[in-house]
């Protein structure tokens, strides 16, 4: 514990002795830090919180099923006939 305190005194005299790095690593962290919690945000609200849409449970996601195109989208929809889809949709 002892060597922690000296070694924190030493590293706090040497940022006071050099302004200007000092400003500059603050600006660093301040960006850094900035810059996690925004895309932190962007990726919690987008794919870890559910969709604001009653039964979002139920959204089913449909692709093509050409192999040309499949290539360029590699996404695996989910496989569905036309009678399954419309058992989705009652009337």
């Amino acid at each position: 514990m002892e060597t922690l305190l000296a070694d924190l005194r030493q590293s706090l005299r040497a940022l006071r002795s050099n302004p200007g790095f000092t400003l500059v690593a603050l600006a660093a962290l301040t960006v850094g830090i900035g810059a996690t919690t925004g895309i932190f945000s962007v990726v919690n609200r987008v794919l870890l919180q559910a969709l604001p849409y009653q039964d979002s449970e139920r959204l089913v996601q449909l692709g093509p099923k050409s192999p040309a195109v499949s290539r360029l989208w590699p996404r695996r929809a989910t496989q569905s006939s036309c009678p399954s889809l419309r058992s989705l949709f009652p009337r």
